[in-house]
């Protein structure tokens, strides 16, 4: 995501009172861990340096998953009951 890109959308969540909080790619796991609410379920990211292995979220999801789920995670941007995350990145999608 490109710079001018993810400050907006940054922006348009603070207008909307919502939480954003900017990750590096090495503090992603540990930092979507402490927002998760369990069960979790989600997809692969396809972020260069960024992966839901480490983290609670189980993939892939499945009719029973997706069910049960409290908490879903996608690369689309959104707003969720907990906040967002934005992972700063270039116009190839490799974290920076």
């Amino acid at each position: 995501m490109r710079t001018d890109t993810t400050d907006e959308f940054a922006s348009s969540l603070a207008a909307a009172d919502v939480a954003c909080t900017r990750v590096e790619a090495a503090e992603f796991s540990a930092a979507l861990d402490g927002v998760l609410d369990a069960p979790a379920v989600g997809v692969p990211l396809g972020i260069d340096g960024v992966s839901l292995d480490d983290t609670a979220v189980e993939t892939p999801p499945t009719p029973r998953l997706l069910r049960d789920a409290e908490t879903g995670v996608t690369r689309v941007h959104g707003i969720v009951d907990h906040g967002s995350f934005v992972i700063q990145a270039d116009e190839a999608g490799a974290n920076r």
